[in-house]
């Protein structure tokens, strides 16, 4: 026992993180993304080919590996305190992002849309792949973590920038009606009514998208009790083959999107990616890296918490944004010009 708590205790103060093991799994990810880039710009599959490669993202391999992650995952040495700084941290860069939009242009569609944007990372398919490389063999405990974060940003980030949309929206069809209909105290009241019944379903709506991760999650904390952070092997390797298919799909999609987000490159819109860029590149590790030290200790392993959150922060954009606000041209090109930055 004494033999143990000496090795735990060297693991956490005195080993380097294996950044030689961080080299080829980002060499990796590049050729994949490359690849899908190619796929797309040669023509070899169109984006009708790939709808069932994104169902079968979203509603099986993604909450394949959450549950798998969650059922296999310790609990006794969960720390709050890293939970808790990730959530703030992407409280303040959502807070933040919003109200100098909202500042800027007055569109609250818009600030919800780049504020989902800063702080919905991709986390599974990127981050992953990045922090299995340091943390796999090093201090596995640390990726149940990363597999809590897809839960905390569809629960709660996700729904609120959603709503903002929707605000946005019914704004703008109220000011529409009120230009090209005349209507009465009576009418405008009822349409009023119908208004704030579409902003409260865009929050339902959010959270029916996301149900397949939060599913996923709820199930493999149940099993993760039930089998006692070891789930059957019956159970187990299939979840493993799904897990495994996942990482390479995503990022070969990645790189198909961006044939069609390139032309942004050369917009008035990189001026607002360059913004988004240090957003996401700078000062969302630096707050959530501040955040998390100022609520732990400053012990050896409360460094280690920081430390992750510092990686975390810098995991690149979900692409699933582009899925919604459409109708907001120049701020999805900056997204865009933003995503292939980051990537690149």
């Amino acid at each position: 026992v004494n033999q143990t708590i000496t090795d735990t205790t060297c693991i956490l103060s005195d080993d380097p993180y294996p950044f030689h093991d961080f080299a080829p799994t980002l060499a990796q990810c590049f050729f994949i993304v490359i690849t899908g880039y190619l796929v797309a710009k040669f023509q070899l599959l169109s984006a009708a080919d790939l709808r069932g490669v994104n169902a079968f993202i979203a509603y099986i391999g993604m909450p394949g590996i959450i549950c798998m992650t969650l059922a296999d995952a310790d609990f006794g040495d969960l720390r709050w305190e890293l939970i808790l700084g990730l959530f703030l941290g992407k409280l303040f860069i959502f807070v933040l992002v919003a109200g100098v939009s909202l500042r800027i242009n007055g569109n609250v569609g818009v600030a919800g849309l780049l504020a989902i944007f800063c702080v919905h990372s991709n986390d599974l398919p990127v981050g992953n792949p990045l922090m299995s490389a340091l943390y796999r063999d090093y201090r596995p405990q640390m990726m149940k973590y990363l597999f809590m974060m897809p839960v905390m940003t569809m629960v709660f980030f996700v729904p609120v920038g959603t709503f903002m949309l929707e605000v946005h929206k019914s704004k703008q069809s109220r000011e529409q009606r009120e230009n090209n209909v005349e209507t009465n105290s009576r009418t405008c009241l009822k349409w009023s009514e119908i208004v704030t019944r579409k902003e409260l379903s865009s929050i339902y709506q959010s959270l029916l998208k996301s149900s397949p991760v939060i599913i996923s999650s709820v199930l493999g904390v149940i099993l993760n009790l039930s089998f006692k952070s070891k789930l059957p092997a019956v159970l187990h390797h299939p979840l493993k083959v799904v897990a495994a298919t996942v990482p390479g799909c995503v990022l070969s999609l990645l790189g198909f999107n961006m044939v069609r987000k390139e032309r942004y490159l050369i917009t008035s819109a990189v001026v607002a990616a360059a913004v988004l860029l240090a957003v996401k590149m700078f000062i969302t590790p630096i707050v959530m890296h501040t955040i998390t030290s100022f609520l732990t200790d400053g012990s050896s392993s409360s460094k280690m918490l920081s430390d992750f959150a510092l990686l975390y922060g810098i995991v690149s954009p979900a692409t699933s944004i582009f899925l919604v606000g459409q109708e907001f041209r120049k701020p999805l090109a900056a997204m865009s010009a933003t995503l292939i930055c980051r990537a690149s």
